[in-house]
């Protein structure tokens, strides 16, 4: 009998083909492995769709990038601006849901920041999110690593206008030690839908925060 964990052979790399238990979510880079949510489901059960402009259903077309600046950058730190080809991507975890797998299939560069082996940052990383802007849709990918023994802080301050999707991985290795805080200061018609991705590797320790003010 088949292993339902593994992809089958007319699947995407990194898809799970079916979910085993409540532990497991059915996870697929293609955007047409997921159903359209809808209001039945429990984990969508509170969300305005008609709010959504088309993020949920594919509707939501790409027609302009948002901005990442990243300000703190010091010795022991990288950022770089790569395409969707760069094998790191696929580290950060598989979408698992509609909305992130259109994000990960519609975005143009990713921002990939890397904080060095046994690194110990003592100033946050600053990275600022602007949207694409009032009336248009984007969509965007931001991994963010640290390597074995790294210690750092990053402050991901997300705003702006527009209709934005993206995926945020954070790849912590060995004995790694990294704490996020995510501001949403959003404008007023700003839509953001988010998917946030954590790998934690042994006896690293990740701490989150998210903090919404606009939006």
């Amino acid at each position: 009998m088949a292993d339902p964990t593994l992809p089958r052979a007319d699947e995407a790399p990194g898809t799970i083909a079916a979910q085993v238990n409540k532990g497991q979510q059915f996870t697929s880079f293609d955007v047409n492995a997921f159903e359209i949510p809808n209001q039945r489901e429990e984990v969508w059960r509170f969300t305005p769709f008609r709010r959504l402009r088309g993020l949920h259903d594919g509707t939501a077309v790409r027609t302009a990038d948002p901005s990442i600046v990243v300000d703190g950058v010091t010795d022991g730190v990288t950022v770089e601006t790569v395409g969707r080809d760069d094998q790191r991507l696929a580290e950060g975890g598989a979408p698992f849901d509609r909305v992130a797998a259109q994000a990960f299939s519609s975005f143009t560069d990713a921002t990939v920041i890397t904080v060095a082996k046994e690194t110990e940052l003592a100033e946050p990383v600053f990275v600022k999110v602007d949207g694409p802007g009032a009336g248009e849709v984007g969509f965007g990918h931001i991994q963010i690593r640290l390597e074995a023994f790294a210690r750092a802080v990053i402050v991901l301050d997300q705003q702006g206008s527009g209709t934005y999707a993206e995926n945020v991985q954070f790849v912590v290795g060995d004995h790694a030690h990294l704490t996020v805080v995510n501001v949403h200061d959003w404008a007023d018609d700003a839509v953001h839908v988010a998917a946030h991705h954590i790998g934690v590797g042994r006896d690293a320790i990740v701490r989150h925060f998210a903090v919404s003010l606009g939006g």
